[in-house]
């Protein structure tokens, strides 16, 4: 599903112009990433946590140059979803 897609249902749920629908989810998206990159966890309710884990540093072997090369520690976003909704995604059917 795409932005636009979403700000569709949700102009029509809330009786609001897509251009106001459209600011509102983008509002949200905003707040949600400076939350997570300031390194705060970021719950939504009955779907599970989104925050950052950070992923070591490691050496690899670069098979164009053939040289061994460093990865740095990066910073990946992950989710730690909700007993709740693993027992709703295990009844569910995926077409």
């Amino acid at each position: 599903m795409k932005l636009s897609d979403f700000d569709k249902d949700v102009a029509k749920e809330f009786g609001l112009t897509q251009k106001e629908a459209k600011r509102l989810l983008l509002y949200i998206q905003r707040k949600i990433f400076k939350r997570i990159s300031f390194g705060e966890s970021f719950y939504i309710h009955k779907v599970g946590t989104l925050f950052l884990r950070a992923r070591k540093g490691y050496n690899y072997h670069n098979l164009q140059t053939g040289k061994t090369d460093y990865m740095p520690k990066q910073y990946v976003l992950d989710i730690k979803v909700s007993q709740t909704f693993k027992k709703l995604l295990r009844k569910k059917t995926v077409y």
